[in-house]
């Protein structure tokens, strides 16, 4: 099996093709006594892809292609390097020589350590006011109070940045972070802006509640428990119900922080519709079964979270719909994103023509009763 490490030099050498291994562009780059392999491994590809493409970088938004131009902008500055100077953005990367590729591989490198030191300074600051908030939220009876079980994943966390290359390796092009169940890592993308990187996290500080705490040193398991993810049923285990687990996560998210504003609204929108059609009691049912794993103490977490997958699909069924993991699986083979959003958003106005994703935290309140409900 080809490994990342492989595929990425793989493509740096069809590229320029005098590039010719790991310890050259070590070399090249002059990073090697800085960074270890793993970072090479993630940026260095990036740079190609940064240095070769530049604004014609399909699917990009504003934002990151602004960032993009402002790493080229820096790296056109840097004209005392021998072959950097007469390169023109809009062709190809072997118009630099090697010197010059090896000033657009450490100017990216410096520029994502830059980015990183900063994100570990406020990750703690995030922490901080992440465990303030739910303990707020505990104690006003919005939250069941295992949730703060999970703050053990929160506070073993650990904070990294990746550039958008990279990130689209792994996520949505469109995604401003992700959380790495197995390594309890939040990794943000470089072009999040600082207002965003707080909601971002936040969010991904969401996601570590809702599995089981692994011992230290242990890598987290996140099957079964994975919020609403996936259901302990036969011939479902493997199915992935990515938009109901995020749409229940920035649910609590916005609950837990008092957020003005929500992401994920084709997702919220359709949960909304299905718990108003379903009741109250069901969504607060939903709510424990997000956040029961099985080290929940008096809480059967297999048995509430087949029965909230159980109420959730009488509901779509009953619309025509299927079940939720029908729609899940249709959804996901959606080749686009906004390809997802538009179905996600014509499912919930067939269940209610009336359905809105809401964007206070304070609108949404009342659609779930968030008292324990007993499975």
């Amino acid at each position: 099996m080809t490994t990342h490490q492989e595929r990425g030099y793989d493509a740096l050498s069809i590229v320029h093709p005098q590039v010719t291994g790991v310890e050259q562009l070590r070399q090249l780059a002059d990073v090697g006594v800085h960074f270890d392999s793993a970072t090479l491994d993630d940026y260095l590809p990036g740079a190609i892809f940064l240095s070769r493409f530049r604004d014609h970088i399909q699917g990009l938004d504003d934002r990151d292609r602004a960032a993009l131009n402002v790493h080229m902008t820096k790296f056109l500055d840097e004209r005392t390097c021998a072959g950097l100077g007469e390169f023109d953005h809009t062709g190809d990367v072997r118009s630099l020589d090697l010197l010059g590729l090896g000033v657009v591989m450490r100017s990216h490198v410096e520029g994502i350590a830059t980015r990183q030191i900063e994100y570990e300074r406020r990750y703690e600051l995030h922490k901080e006011v992440f465990e303030a908030n739910l303990s707020d939220a505990v104690n006003r009876n919005l939250v069941p109070w295992f949730a703060v079980d999970g703050l053990e994943n929160v506070d073993r966390s650990s904070p990294w940045v990746l550039d958008v290359p990279a990130m689209a390796r792994h996520q949505s092009r469109r995604t401003a972070a992700y959380v790495s169940l197995a390594e309890r890592e939040v990794v943000l993308r470089e072009t999040t802006n600082f207002m965003s990187e707080q909601h971002s996290t936040l969010h991904e500080f969401m996601h570590l509640l809702s599995i089981p705490v692994a011992e230290e040193g242990e890598k987290a398991k996140s099957w079964p428990d994975f919020g609403l993810y996936y259901f302990p049923i036969d011939g479902m285990e493997n199915t992935q119900h990515r938009w109901l687990n995020e749409a229940m996560t920035e649910h609590m998210s916005m609950i837990v922080n008092g957020w003005e504003r929500g992401s994920y609204e084709p997702e919220r929108e359709l949960l909304y519709a299905i718990i108003r059609k379903a009741g109250p009691d069901v969504g607060g049912r939903a709510i424990q079964a997000y956040f029961a794993t099985q080290q929940t103490r008096g809480i059967d977490a297999t048995a509430i979270k087949v029965r909230t997958y159980r109420d959730l699909s009488r509901v779509t069924e009953d619309a025509g719909l299927g079940n939720i993991s029908q729609i899940a699986a249709a959804t996901e083979a959606l080749e686009t994103d906004k390809q997802r959003d538009e179905a996600l958003r014509a499912l919930a106005y067939k269940l209610d023509p009336t359905s809105r994703p809401y964007d206070h935290a304070a609108e949404v309140i009342d659609i779930f009763e968030p008292r324990l409900v007993p499975a």
